[in-house]
């Protein structure tokens, strides 16, 4: 293991805690649907993973399964991080108590942060848009409920993590013999309109091409076919990534395909393709 893992894994903890500090944010920060869907949780999880993966890219880390796992763990303790930060900033107003003046007391004054976490989980207020014109109406969550909530926030950071460091390494080759990421060399898109399956055409010719195994036909294939289907009302785009090693100069191609629904582009996972080519090396003439 890279002692550079710990980077991305530290920052991945600084990012919750100085979320967590941010006042404002605060009420947003365990936003949860129907209090079981993790919004909030899936969205840390999904930025904190792709910007792990993105620190790792910078310094030649590869991220294989190992990486994953601790990289995810990290992004949890980065979450947990995140509640730190809320109780070091957060305040609360004391009034008829012994021992403590009435007044406005920082919580990390009055309690440790396990204390903190058992009180935030004994119970908490949701609002919801119902029944109050002028606000929110407001009902109690139990103690139950709110560890339930805290739950599956924990799991949306995991999955939101996963997610993007176990997408990501697809759009991003590593290349093994030399340690290293490889760059983008050339970017080719294509715009059709998909009538009478002619993109499932296109992209089976460009799989018939990888399959010989020669990256330069797959290429001037692709140069072809960008200039060719280039429509602005296209339904299809087919995406063609040409990188190469910075070492060895060897070529991975990329390709993603995106359908348009409801003006959105979405990409089709399924049909996704990839082409990596180690140079050869070169032939030594015997002397005479």
């Amino acid at each position: 293991m890279s002692i550079k893992l710990f980077i991305p894994a530290i920052v991945a903890l600084l990012f919750g805690f100085g979320l967590g500090c941010i006042p404002t944010l605060n009420r947003h920060l365990h936003w949860n649907i129907c209090y079981v869907v993790p919004v909030s949780g899936l969205l840390f999880g999904l930025l904190t993973g792709g910007g792990q993966f993105r620190i790792c890219y910078h310094l030649n880390v590869k991220v294989g399964s190992w990486e994953i796992a601790m990289l995810a763990a990290a992004a949890l303790f980065g979450f947990i991080a995140m509640d730190y930060g809320i109780y070091t900033v957060s305040t609360v107003i004391v009034s008829n108590t012994k021992n403590l003046q009435d007044g406005a007391y920082r919580i990390k004054d009055l309690m440790t942060f396990i204390e903190y976490m058992r009180w935030a989980l004994s119970g908490s207020t949701i609002g919801t848009p119902i029944g109050e014109p002028a606000g929110l109406n407001t009902f109690k969550l139990g103690a139950t409920g709110t560890t339930i909530s805290y739950i599956a926030d924990i799991a949306g950071v995991l999955t939101g993590a996963l997610i993007a460091m176990l997408s990501l390494p697809q759009l991003f080759p590593y290349c093994d013999r030399c340690g290293r990421f490889t760059k983008r060399e050339q970017r080719f898109e294509m715009f059709i309109i998909n009538i009478e399956n002619l993109a499932d055409k296109i992209i089976a010719d460009i799989k018939d091409l990888i399959n010989k195994g020669v990256p330069e036909n797959v290429l001037a294939c692709c140069e072809q076919l960008a200039e060719q289907y280039h429509v602005k009302n296209g339904n299809v785009k087919i995406t063609v990534d040409h990188r190469i090693c910075p070492q060895c100069k060897g070529i991975s191609i990329v390709g993603t395909v995106h359908r348009l629904t409801n003006r959105d582009w979405h990409e089709d996972r399924k049909l996704r393709f990839f082409m990596n080519s180690q140079p050869q090396p070169a032939q030594i003439q015997p002397s005479v």
